[in-house]
């Protein structure tokens, strides 16, 4: 009677004294970022890094997906002025465009951050949207080809005018995601905390993560 009760006392006090946040990792144990959760998609899931930024990725592969709003058709397809992919990256302007966003540039995921030389992951600002231009899609990379699945650069269609909002190419020293994607699988857990501040099994991991857990 007296280890149950004492139990349930313990179990009382952790439930007033700790917040759980989950957390993601990767196949190495380092962190990726704070866990959002599962979109609509199939193996769509999301996280926020370590400095702030939203992506979504595949735990079972590692590799970076298009975010969910920005996904199913061509308005979500990052596009370029040139014919070879190359120079300036836009994304049609719409509302599932939104500041802080990490994006591959080809549909449904990548397997490395570069193509000859060329970026394949962008970014948009926290802080600054671009101002919308309006220019001509010739060129956007796609997977091409019947169960080979290539990454190409596609400019066989007539050239179209957009509304198109300026991307930047991804600097992982600024988002806090790599281009190339995580090592996998990718698994969540949870970092506890007391509200004393003690007994943190996740702090030191990373710095920004653990000032963000002190805050909110």
């Amino acid at each position: 009677m007296r280890i149950g009760l004492l139990a349930a006392l313990l179990m009382s006090t952790w439930a007033c004294d700790l917040r759980a946040t989950p957390i993601a990792v990767d196949g190495n144990g380092s962190v990726v970022g704070f866990y959002v959760g599962v979109g609509t998609q199939a193996q769509e899931e999301y996280a926020i890094s370590p400095t702030g930024y939203r992506f979504a990725f595949d735990r079972e592969t590692g590799r970076l997906l298009r975010p969910e709003g920005i996904y199913t058709d061509s308005n979500g397809q990052a596009f370029f002025t040139t014919t070879d992919c190359s120079g300036q990256a836009y994304i049609t302007d719409h509302p599932g465009v939104k500041l802080g966003l990490v994006m591959p540039a080809a549909y449904p995921q990548i397997p490395g951050g570069q193509a000859s030389g060329i970026p394949l992951v962008f970014y948009l600002s926290q802080t600054n949207r671009p101002a919308t231009q309006t220019v001509l899609r010739r060129s956007f990379w796609a997977f091409l080809g019947a169960g080979t699945q290539v990454l190409s650069c596609f400019n066989g269609l007539t050239p179209d005018e957009r509304s198109g909002i300026p991307l930047l190419p991804n600097s992982p020293s600024e988002t806090g995601v790599p281009s190339g994607g995580f090592v996998p699988p990718l698994r969540v857990i949870s970092s506890w905390l007391f509200r004393d501040g003690f007994e943190q099994p996740l702090s030191g991991t990373h710095p920004a993560l653990e000032r963000s857990s002190r805050t909110g």
